[in-house]
C-alpha cells in the first residue's frame, strides 16, 4: 500500500482560518478519492501558521480495470441530444445499452496508476478551493490566502509533480522560521513528522494547544494564581505559533488603578495575552504571552512584551484621567456632532428617542427618574477618549464615568449592560433597568433603520437588525416582560415623521422568535403550532409554548389533540360559510351541553382539555352533516366556536402525535 503527503507552505495564514481550511481541503480530497471508489486506511490534516499538510495512508498503487457506466438521454430524445452524447463518449448508437428508456454508455476503463489520478484530483482541488479572503502575489496569477512559497507532494515515496500557482511540487519542506529555517528533504510521512519535530515545528494544532495549556498550568501553579483561558483566545494563539513558549510578564503597579476591563482588553484583545486572577478574583499584576520561539534567555522577549503593554496602558491611563475631567454636559454636546445615520440624525437625537421609548417600556416596572438618567447617559462614553482608543469598552466605560459623577449604582450598571445581549451565548441576564434601556435602544434602531430603507434582506443585514431583534426577545424572555410588540413599535414610530409598517416588523420578529426557539429545547412542530400567527406578546407566546410542550408529554394529550384535529378536518372539508352564530332552538340535549361547556371554557390548555369527553360524546350521538341544511350549518358553527377557541392556544393541526 502507498501513502500521499501534500504540504502547502506559505506566509502566515490568519489563525481563525487555519483549521477550517485544512479540514475542508481534506474533505474535498477524500470525497474526490471516494467518488472513484479508491480505498484508503487513514486520512488526516495538520496545520500551523505557515503550512497545511494533508496525509492519506493505505492507498493502492493502481486503480484496477473497471466498467464505467454513463447515463445518456431518453431514447425518444431529439437527435441532436443523442448525437452529442455519442460524441462525448466516443461510441456508436448500436454500442449503447437501453435501460428504462434511457441510453447508457458502458466502457471498459484500463488499469490506471493512482499517482496520475491523484495528480489530477489535487490540482483540481487546489484550483477550486476558495478562501473567505484572498490575495494575489506578484509572482502568481492565482489568488490564495497568503503567498504560497512551496508545495511538497510525495506519493509512494516519489515526487508527485503537481502544478499550482507558479509552483511545481517537490520533496522539500522547511523547519521553524526562526529556530531551524533550513530546507529539508522529505522521503515519507514518517520522515516528515520526525524532521518537523526535530526542527521545532509541532504539526498538530491540538498538540500545540495542549502544550500551551500545560505550560500555563505549570507557571500559574507556582504563583498560586488562576489563569483565565478563554477558548477563542487559546485557539487564536495556537494558530500563531509553531513552537509555543509561554512566558510570564509583569504589569506595572501604577496601571492597576485603571478599571479591570481596560487592562483585560489591552491584554486579551490587543496583545493576545492571557490575564491572571488572584484567588479572591481580583486582577493579578501579571500576564502570559505565547512566543513562537524558545531561546535559552527569554528575558529580552518578556521585556519587549512588557514594553508594548506599558505603552498601551500609559495611553489608556492618560485617556481615562482626561475623560474623568470631562463634564457630562460636554459629553452630551459632543453627541450632537456624532452621526447615528444620515437619514436619522445624530447620536443625541437617538438618546432623546431612547429616553421616550424607555419610559414607555419601563412604565410601572421601574423608577422613571432612574430610567431617564440611564437613557440620557447610555451613549455618552462614545465620545470619550478611552472608547476612541478601546471601542470594545463602550458601555463599560460609561458605567465608570457614571459612578465617578455619583450616579446611582443601578444607573451605572444599566449603562454597562444596555448593549447586551452581545452574542449568541449571551442569554440576556441583565438587570431590569439594563434590559429596559437595551430594549428601547435596539427597538429604536430597528424601527429607524426600517424607515431609512435599511431593513435586512435574505443575504444582507449590514446593521445587524436580526441580532438586535434576537436580543430584545432574549431580554423579554429572561425578565418575563408582558409587553405588546405592536404597541412598542407604534410608540417608537412617534419619534419619527414617517409611519412604519407594524405588521411587517411583527413578521420579522416572529421569524427571529422561531429561530431563537429552535435553538432551545422545544419540538419543531410545537414551535410552528404555537407561532402559526405573528406573536404580538413574546413572553405570552413562550409561556404558551412551555405549557404546550409540558402538556403533550401527558397521557391525556393524545385524546385532546385527536379531538381538535377531527374538528379541524371536518371544518376544512366543509363548503359552508362558517361563523360563530348559534341557533339554540335547533339543539338536541348533547349540543346544548357542549354549547354550555364551550362558553365556560377559557383559551387555555388546562381549561380546554376538559372538553374532550363531551366532544367525543357529541360525535357519538350526532351526525354533523345532517340532511337539514340549517341543522348542519348550526352544528358546523358549534364546532367552529371550539376551533376558534383552540386557535388562541395553537394550531393543533400541526402537532405530531
Amino acid at each position: 500500500m502507498s501513502e500521499l503527503l501534500l504540504e502547502l507552505f506559505s506566509e502566515e495564514i490568519p489563525a481563525r482560518m487555519q483549521v477550517k481550511a485544512a479540514n475542508q481541503m481534506l474533505d474535498n480530497l477524500k470525497k474526490a478519492i471516494e467518488d472513484l471508489s479508491i480505498s484508503y486506511d487513514n486520512a488526516e490534516f495538520f496545520v500551523t501558521p505557515r503550512r497545511i499538510a494533508l496525509i492519506i495512508e493505505g492507498l493502492p498503487k493502481f486503480l484496477p480495470e473497471r466498467i464505467i457506466e454513463r447515463k445518456g438521454p431518453k431514447i425518444d430524445a431529439k437527435p441532436e441530444a443523442i448525437e452529442g452524447f455519442l460524441r462525448s463518449v466516443g461510441m456508436k448508437i448500436e454500442e449503447l445499452s437501453i435501460i428504462d428508456n434511457f441510453y447508457y454508455a458502458k466502457k471498459l476503463e484500463a488499469v490506471k496508476p493512482i499517482g496520475e489520478i491523484l495528480k489530477q484530483i489535487i490540482e483540481t482541488m487546489l484550483t477550486s478551493f476558495t478562501w473567505p479572503k484572498s490575495m494575489r502575489s506578484a509572482q502568481s496569477k492565482v489568488k490564495w490566502i497568503r503567498p504560497l512559497r512551496n508545495i511538497l507532494c510525495i506519493f509512494d515515496k516519489n515526487i508527485l509533480p503537481i502544478e499550482f500557482s507558479n509552483l511545481k511540487a517537490n520533496n522539500i519542506s522547511y523547519g521553524h522560521r526562526f529556530m531551524a529555517n533550513a530546507s529539508l528533504n522529505i522521503s515519507s510521512i514518517s520522515d516528515y513528522k520526525n524532521k518537523m519535530e526535530k526542527n521545532f515545528v509541532i504539526l498538530s494544532h491540538l498538540e500545540r494547544q495542549e502544550n500551551i495549556q500545560k505550560q500555563i498550568e505549570k507557571i500559574t501553579k507556582s504563583l498560586n494564581l488562576t489563569p483565565v483561558v478563554e477558548q477563542d483566545l487559546l485557539n487564536e494563539v495556537t494558530g500563531l505559533v509553531e513552537y509555543p513558549n509561554v512566558l510570564l510578564g509583569r504589569i506595572d503597579q501604577e496601571f492597576l488603578e485603571l478599571p479591570k476591563e481596560v487592562l483585560i482588553t489591552a491584554m486579551k484583545v490587543h496583545q493576545r495575552y492571557f490575564y491572571l486572577e488572584e484567588k479572591t478574583g481580583s486582577l493579578a499584576p501579571y500576564f502570559l504571552t505565547v512566543a513562537n520561539v524558545d531561546f535559552k534567555n527569554n528575558e529580552q522577549i518578556i521585556a519587549g512584551n512588557e514594553k508594548v503593554l506599558r505603552a498601551r496602558l500609559s495611553d489608556a491611563k492618560f485617556f481615562y484621567k482626561k475623560d474623568l475631567k470631562t463634564p457630562s454636559s460636554e459629553g452630551l454636546a459632543r453627541l450632537t456632532k456624532m452621526t447615528f445615520h444620515h437619514k436619522l440624525g445624530n447620536m443625541f437625537d437617538k438618546v432623546n428617542r431612547i429616553i421616550a421609548l424607555a419610559e414607555f417600556v419601563g412604565n410601572g416596572l421601574f423608577d422613571n427618574n432612574l430610567i431617564k438618567k440611564a437613557a440620557l447617559l447610555c451613549k455618552i462614553d462614545l465620545v470619550s477618549e478611552m472608547v476612541g482608543e478601546f471601542p470594545e469598552l463602550q458601555g463599560i466605560m460609561g458605567k465608570y464615568y457614571a459612578l465617578h459623577t455619583k450616579q446611582e449604582p443601578e444607573v451605572a450598571l444599566a449603562i454597562a449592560e444596555h448593549y447586551r445581549p452581545i452574542d449568541a451565548n449571551d442569554i440576556g441576564d441583565t438587570s431590569l433597568l439594563g434590559a429596559i434601556i437595551s430594549i428601547a435602544d435596539k427597538l429604536d434602531t430597528i424601527v429607524g433603520l426600517w424607515l431609512a430603507g435599511e431593513k435586512p434582506s435574505s443575504s444582507k443585514d449590514p446593521f445587524a437588525l436580526r441580532r438586535s431583534a434576537l436580543g430584545i426577545i432574549k431580554l423579554i424572555n429572561h425578565h418575563s416582560l408582558n409587553l405588546s410588540l405592536s404597541e412598542l413599535i407604534e410608540r417608537a414610530t412617534r419619534n419619527y415623521d414617517s409611519k412604519v409598517n407594524i405588521d411587517e416588523i411583527l413578521v420579522f420578529f416572529n421569524d427571529r422568535l422561531k429561530y431563537y426557539l429552535k435553538g432551545e429545547d422545544y419540538r419543531h412542530d410545537l414551535i410552528m403550532a404555537s407561532l402559526n400567527t405573528n406573536s404580538d406578546n413574546i413572553y405570552q407566546a413562550i409561556s404558551n409554548l412551555n405549557e404546550l410542550q409540558e402538556f403533550v408529554s401527558l397521557k391525556e394529550a393524545e385524546g385532546f389533540i385527536l379531538a381538535i384535529k377531527r374538528i379541524l378536518n371536518i371544518l376544512s372539508e366543509s363548503k359552508s360559510s362558517l361563523g360563530l352564530e348559534i341557533n339554540k332552538d335547533l339543539f338536541i340535549p348533547i349540543e346544548q351541553d357542549l354549547f354550555n361547556k364551550i362558553f365556560k371554557t377559557k383559551a387555555t390548555i388546562q381549561d380546554m382539555k376538559g372538553l374532550v369527553n363531551i366532544i367525543n360524546q357529541f360525535f357519538d350521538e350526532v351526525m354533523v352533516n345532517d340532511p337539514d341544511p340549517n341543522i348542519r350549518q348550526n352544528r358546523l358553527n358549534l364546532l367552529f366556536n371550539i376551533a376558534v377557541l383552540s386557535k388562541e392556544i395553537a394550531d393543533f393541526s400541526l402537532i405530531e402525535i
